[in-house]
């Protein structure tokens, strides 16, 4: 009977490991990547599009750059990368003027740069922290930005995207004021 019990313990401890270090494997796939906010959520020409990308440590990176693509009806990349510009220690932001026509499906990728200057473009498979991923070609991933489309007139309260970065970055230093 203590032979069962102990081997009981010993299959859960197992499973419990593994069910660990599953998780923890899944969690190094982010590459330390919290979040990614796009605003606006209508892309609309000659708009900017802002993309904030909120890391667990981003002072361990030397760059992190965007990557914008039209995915449809042609894929295709811009020549360079636009960096993002460290807000705080942690966040990272980059406004991008959108010259694409009406109807265009717009992605972007993250790419983050080390210290010891390795090199991971995000995301790199199809599924990455619940956003929608866009592979136009095999092995190229992408997220989706949205599809470019007409102007349509708004009334109330405008508020600017760097104004929205602001908030975000505020936002994370009460977060981590409040866990320490």
């Amino acid at each position: 009977m203590k032979k069962g019990i102990k081997a009981i313990f010993v299959f859960l401890g197992v499973f419990l490991f593994v069910s660990a270090s599953m998780q923890s494997t899944q969690a190094e796939k982010t590459y330390g990547i919290i979040s990614i906010l796009r605003t606006p959520q209508q892309l609309e020409p000659n708009k900017n599009m802002t993309v904030t990308v909120e890391f667990e440590d981003g002072t361990q990176f030397v760059l992190v750059k965007m990557l914008i693509c039209q995915l449809e009806p042609v894929y295709r990349c811009d020549a360079f990368p636009r960096i993002m510009h460290n807000i705080t220690d942690d966040i990272y932001t980059a406004d991008y003027l959108i010259q694409f026509d009406v109807g265009t499906v717009v992605g972007f990728t993250i790419i983050i740069t080390y210290e010891n200057f390795t090199q991971f473009q995000l995301p790199n498979t199809s599924e990455f922290l619940g956003l929608e991923i866009v592979e136009p070609e095999t092995g190229s991933y992408y997220i989706a930005a949205g599809t470019v489309s007409e102007v349509e007139e708004t009334s109330g309260v405008s508020i600017t995207y760097s104004s929205i970065a602001i908030i975000i970055a505020t936002i994370s230093i009460i977060r981590k004021k409040k866990k320490n």
